[in-house]
């Protein structure tokens, strides 16, 4: 990690030299976190941190339950962190 946070900073999605670098590691890394979990890379998704990753796993698994089952009713707690309580309200 330490090259990327000191020499290699660039946005992966970009064109330019540290853009394509950061893209080349970051896929080999998906890769490899897939082959660890024995699954595709195309389902691996990194995030920027955890209020994004709470994000995607609470509405993903609530939607999919409204569209498989039709179940729209989520139970959670007051003690949750505020981020996953904000996903909840917009639910």
């Amino acid at each position: 990690m330490a090259p990327f946070l000191t020499s290699f900073f660039g946005n992966p999605s970009s064109s330019h030299f540290y853009g394509t670098q950061v893209k080349k590691v970051l896929e080999e890394s998906r890769r490899k976190v897939a082959e660890l979990l024995k699954c595709d890379s195309d389902e691996i998704i990194f995030t920027s941190g955890g209020s994004e990753s709470n994000n995607y796993a609470i509405k993903g698994c609530a939607l999919e339950l409204l569209k498989t089952q039709g179940r729209n009713h989520i139970i959670t707690t007051c003690i949750e962190h505020p981020a996953v309580i904000e996903v909840y309200k917009y639910l």
